[in-house]
């Protein structure tokens, strides 16, 4: 499983992207969804409006996801995308502060597994960003 930002399917073909995002773009056709890893809009809409910071919406958004389980969630994102390996994507950039790398970070804290990122590899991630 990776992650990835949707710019990358301009250049490659992903068949295994998951736009995790509020909003998919125009830009690229992308398959498949899963909304539950999605932001609120209202915790996106405070981030955007600098009406908290990068550290509440880290708790507020990892208090999203402790409402799911983690195990259950690859499952449906394996199950989603069938025969071809999941990519977890949305807007930011690789380096970008991002809530695709939060869902990575607890992926891997739950279950163990590995979450590459798309055209780098493995990498540690740290409160939202690439370390």
């Amino acid at each position: 499983m990776k992650t990835g930002y949707f710019y990358a399917l301009r250049q490659n073909e992903i068949g295994g992207a998951v736009s995790i995002a509020v909003g998919k773009p125009r830009y690229v056709k992308i398959q498949y969804e899963l909304k539950s890893l999605a932001p609120t809009w209202g915790l996106l809409n405070a981030f955007r409006k600098n009406e908290i910071t990068e550290d509440e919406y880290v708790v507020r958004f990892n208090a999203q996801l402790l409402r799911l389980d983690p195990y259950a969630v690859v499952e449906e994102l394996e199950a989603m995308t069938k025969e071809a390996e999941p990519v977890m994507m949305c807007h930011c950039g690789a380096k970008d502060f991002c809530h695709r790398h939060l869902v990575a970070e607890w992926i891997e804290r739950e279950t163990g597994q590995v979450i590459e990122e798309f055209g780098v590899g493995v990498v540690r991630r740290v409160s939202g960003r690439i370390a």
